[in-house]
């Protein structure tokens, strides 16, 4: 019923409901709500425990390498020489350009390519050097340790060490670098340092820079190519040819943004490139014969342009070396080439040559940078490093002797050597991280390694024995490196325990909340419950912090665990304990029911889900698997709707769930492929997969959805009598409005990006105003009348001459679920703002299948063909099938959305939407609501599966308060058991090999998920949203009672 009709014979006045009921009713909804608290708390609790423990952190060490303490213990030492810092500089002054995301095949000349793509043999000024000048230009293709984005990357090209997984979280605004580093190196040896390009330097070294000399740009806009490199272009060559500098460091940006804004494959790589050529071959007629040029990448990019992953292009980047003056090495290169053969040939699973391309290159970590350009500039290695000095580049001699080239190369190796196994002590001493065994192989390593050269004595070197010693110090090195790689993915079980303990926890006291209140009408926190709970937490959190939890035997742990970690661990168990202990006074209803088949079919979905992530092949593919899950929750449905007897109904829920099934289909249909998916994966988010521009076809669809989906509810709204008041004016004309000019914005990216002409100020000032629209406008609307429903009076003449007055209230029926879903469009357009074309399609279509999902839910219930629940409650129960589909629609649509469970997938170039440059508070926030645009979209609209179609009443308007308590603990259990489902998968596979690669990012994604769900559904759902939602409706109605 969509109006309701009320005979009065005089003016109507609404009714004031009581005080003292609202009172009991208020006070019971924050019970609840704080139980609610409580519960998120403690997943948040468990997820911060097991991150702990699984992804582990380095430890920094504050040592401090010094020019005045040679690592060298032995009578090799050249410190006698006042002058010298632990070896003699080799030259003067130093050119590092860094080209950022140079991908190693960007580099490599391939002569026979007659069809080169636009990102190949675009620097033929490298090839023309390794031809012309072998002997002292080399090519390397450079190795970067994941994860490959440019903070992490800058930090292992300063201080050697390697990052850890999780400190790809430290993406936006690096801080101050507090390790021993290589630019804090060079300047307490006084090297004079000139930098110009991305500032991302000058927030890791603050107070290395000179002011004068230091020209940063904004790094983060990736929709700019030229700003940052022209700067640079425009100083570089004068600062050469001057004398105000010892090390010049220019960092370019703009092939990176290139493939960020366009991918590889685009004509505007090929432009960036031959400026780059251009520049490089300028620099390298410019240097004298006192300095040596690197130029390098700090990572490379997938086909995309995106990095940020281990994928093989996203982790090979380029080195290229050239200096003057390098007669006579050629026999000293050959000889250095043979020990490297040897040494692959004892290592087989250390390759220091590529055979991926026209030719074998060398290939080296990228962290072998930081010791070899220290001591070819004569100042101490930073204490942190794990890089091994490049041969190639020590090999020359003062006499142009090979003996003395050998021996040259060799000290340098044993400092090397002495500064890393110094080192490696050092961080055994603080942590438990070494164990005895491989302590023990590397001492025995690097004393086989001191014999051999201690042998070796004062009289000229052969190539026999240069090559024994170099083989043995470099297997010290090589299994060092490999020894920390595996050690810093280790991973301390004890917290990785308790984290899981506290979810398994946390899970049971859902169960049981559910279950005390299953025979009850009303869902109700007792405050006695809260009381126990509080207590619990409190006598833990004094343990933990008192230091008591240090003793407990199965809580001891290697990692150095605060005090803080041990106050959070004890308020976790101790608040869990105290319901628990709640749970045994009152009692527990120990008879179980069996479940309705709605439970019986959500469970089916939710144990499936927690069984695939058992496998890494099932985690990749889980962008179908969802899909077929919520196909078979539709064909059912469909199955179901011809046993109602109703045909108006049964074709409705026929429409209803046809329409599910096809929306369904049609966002199969947009997609990012992640590599292990490849090459059964064709990606349709963007107009190709090599590129993250969209086709001028989206745009077209966009623009019309930006027209139709504000139709479809307006529709929706008249059916019900609801198009009134608030929703005329933001359906018709705020919503539509802000979603044009979304459309608006994206096709002048596009134009831009086709033709090459710059919109910049016109798609600031559009998007802004659709900001606007959507968080002033769409905001104010809603929070100042919210509810659609108009009243009309109707005077009709009675038989005795007098006026008999009918109020008429259009949108009755449905006055809760219109006034919520109202702010759901809110909250939906400002989705669609931060989401690329395709996202935003992806995100009108949810909308559509968020109302075909209600509707589908409504019928059933009253048709009883899915719920089986006690329909005499005056509102339906929300099951844990309703939980699980919502659930199940947002991981789909964070996938449709043109995600994956992959960093590469973050979509970083939305950090600029709406901005001139990075934000470092704005910024995180666009990104992540483009990112979990989805599970924000469906956790917010959970709660309209008890509002939706229910008219207010006494009963209905009081059992509101009650129910929103158990829709939201059935979908706390949902996500907490697939998390736990993930947390326990990710800890069972830990040496997984694909660990690293699918199980951690897919572990993120469900904490982050779980988290952002609840957080939405509290905060949103439950007090802002639908409390403003129930009073507003309440005090319209004038509703009284309760009951």
């Amino acid at each position: 019923m969509n109006t309701k009709a009320v005979n009065s014979a005089g003016p109507s006045a609404p009714n004031k409901a009581p005080e003292e009921p609202w009172i009991k009713v208020y006070k019971k909804y924050i019970l609840v709500i704080a139980l609610c608290i409580w519960i998120l708390l403690t997943h948040i609790g468990g997820i911060y425990l097991f991150t702990r423990g699984f992804l582990l952190s380095r430890k920094i060490l504050e040592n401090k390498s010094e020019c005045e303490v040679s690592p060298l213990t032995g009578p090799s030492s050249d410190m006698a020489n006042p002058e010298v810092c632990w070896h003699k500089p080799a030259f003067k002054k130093a050119v590092v350009i860094l080209v950022d995301a140079l991908r190693f095949d960007f580099a490599v000349f391939n002569e026979t390519n007659s069809e080169p793509a636009f990102y190949q043999n675009k620097l033929p000024i490298l090839e023309r050097y390794l031809s012309e000048q072998p002997d002292n230009s080399f090519l390397f293709q450079y190795i970067a340790d994941p994860p490959t984005s440019t903070l992490q990357r800058l930090q292992a090209l300063t201080t050697g060490s390697l990052p850890t997984f999780i400190d790809v979280g430290n993406n936006f605004a690096g801080s101050a670098l507090l390790e021993d580093n290589l630019m804090e190196q060079l300047k307490n040896q006084g090297k004079r340092i000139t930098f110009m390009g991305d500032d991302t330097w000058v927030s890791i070294f603050p107070e290395v820079f000179r002011p004068n000399h230091t020209f940063p740009f904004p790094s983060f806009n990736v929709f700019d190519l030229h700003t940052v490199d022209n700067g640079i272009l425009s100083r570089l060559k004068d600062t050469i040819d001057g004398d105000e500098w010892d090390v010049l460091i220019a960092h370019f940006l703009g092939v990176d943004h290139c493939g960020h804004r366009y991918g590889p494959n685009h004509p505007s790589m090929g432009q960036k490139l031959t400026q780059m050529n251009q520049m490089i071959a300028t620099t390298l007629e410019q240097i004298d014969d006192e300095t040596i040029v690197l130029i390098m990448g700090d990572h490379g990019m997938d086909a995309k342009g995106d990095h940020g992953g281990d994928s093989p292009l996203e982790v090979e980047s380029t080195l290229f070396v050239h200096f003057k003056n390098a007669e006579g090495q050629r026999q000293l290169l050959n000889e250095v080439h043979a020990a490297l053969k040897s040494l692959d040939a004892q290592e087989e699973d250390w390759s220091s040559y590529t055979l991926d391309y026209d030719r074998p290159h060398r290939t080296i970590p990228q962290i072998d940078f930081v010791p070899t350009l220290s001591l070819l500039l004569g100042i101490p290695i930073p204490f942190n490093n794990l890089g091994t000095v490049i041969p190639e580049l020590f090999v020359h001699s003062e006499d142009g002797s090979v003996g003395q080239g050998l021996a040259n190369l060799l000290e340098v190796t044993q400092v090397n050597a002495h500064q890393v196994y110094q080192y490696v002590h050092e961080y055994a001493r603080f942590s438990a991280a070494f164990s005895s065994d491989v302590l023990g192989e590397l001492d025995t390593l690097f004393k086989n390694a001191e014999a051999a050269y201690a042998k070796l004595g004062q009289g000229a070197i052969t190539a026999d024995d240069f090559r024994s010693v170099f083989v043995l110090y470099h297997m010290f090195l090589r299994f060092t490196l490999k020894a920390c790689r595996h050690i810093w993915a280790q991973f301390d079980l004890t917290l990785i325990s308790i984290g899981v303990g506290v979810l398994l926890g946390g899970l049971a006291c859902i169960f049981m909340q559910l279950r005390r209140n299953a025979s009850r009408s009303i869902f109700e926190v007792q405050r006695g419950t809260l009381i126990n709970v509080g207590l619990g937490a409190f006598a833990g959190l004094f343990l933990g912090a008192a230091g008591f939890l240090r003793s407990v035997p199965f809580l001891a742990t290697d990692l150095d665990i605060s005090v803080g970690d041990y106050s959070l661990m004890g308020a976790c168990f101790g608040s869990i304990l105290g319901y628990l202990f709640d749970l045994a006074v009152a009692g527990f209803p120990v008879q179980l029911t069996l479940p309705t088949s709605a439970t019986f079919i959500g469970l089916v979905f939710a144990v499936a889900q927690c069984l695939f992530y058992t496998s890494n092949s099932y985690i990749v593919q889980e962008d179908k698997i969802i899909l077929a899950m919520l196909q078979t929750f539709g064909a059912i449905v469909l199955f179901r709707a011809f046993s109602i007897n109703d045909v108006e109904s049964r074709l409705r829920l026929i429409l209803f769930s046809t329409t599910f099934l096809i929306i369904n289909r049609i966002t199969g249909y947009s997609t990012i492929c992640r590599e292990e998916q490849a090459p059964y994966c064709v990606a349709t988010f963007y107009s190709e997969e090599t590129s993250t521009v969209s086709s001028p076809l989206v745009i077209a669809i966009h623009f019309a959805f930006s027209v139709v989906v504000p139709y479809i509810f307006k529709e929706i709204y008249n059916r019900t009598r609801n198009f009134n008041d608030t929703a005329v004016i933001w359906l018709s004309y705020g919503l539509r409005c802000g979603l044009l000019i979304s459309s608006t914005y994206w096709a002048l990216e596009t134009a831009e990006t086709a033709s090459g002409t710059s919109y910049a100020f016109l798609k600031l000032l559009t998007i802004r105003f659709g900001f606007g629209i959507a968080l002033v406008v769409g905001v104010s609307c809603w929070y100042t009348n919210p509810v659609c429903v108009d009243v009309k009076v109707i005077n009709t003449p009675t038989e005795s001459g007098a006026p008999n007055r009918t109020v008429v209230v259009f949108g009755y029926s449905n006055a809760f679920g219109t006034a919520y879903f109202l702010f759901v469009t809110v909250v939906y357009l400002f989705l669609v703002m931060v989401q690329r074309p395709m996202g935003g399609i992806m995100l009108g279509l949810a909308m559509v299948q968020l109302v075909c999902t209600l509707e589908i839910f409504d019928l059933a219930r009253d048709h009883k063909i899915l719920s089986g629940s006690d329909m005499s409650h005056p509102l339906p129960y929300p099951g844990f099938l309703e939980a699980c589909i919502f659930g199940l629609l947002g991981l789909l649509y964070f996938y449709a959305t043109g995600h994956q469970a992959t960093l590469p997938s973050i979509q970083w170039s939305i950090a600029l939407v709406g901005l001139n440059e990075v934000n470092y508070f704005i910024s995180p926030i666009l990104v992540f609501c483009n990112t979990f645009a989805a599970p924000i979209l469906f956790s917010l609209a959970a709660p309209l599966v008890v509002f939706w179609k229910v008219p207010p009443n006494t009963k209905t308007t009081l059992a509101f308060f009650s129910t929103l308590g158990r829709l939201v603990f059935h979908h706390f259990l949902y996500m907490n058991l697939v998390t736990l489902a993930m947390v326990v998968a990710v800890a069972c596979f830990r040496r997984h090999l694909m660990v690293w690669k699918v199980f951690a990012p897919r572990f993120m994604l469900a904490g982050v998920t779980l988290i952002t769900w609840e957080v939405v559904l509290v905060v949103l759902g439950l007090v802002f949203v639908g409390y403003k939602t129930l009073n507003e409706v309440r005090t319209f109605f004038g509703v009284s009672g309760y009951q």
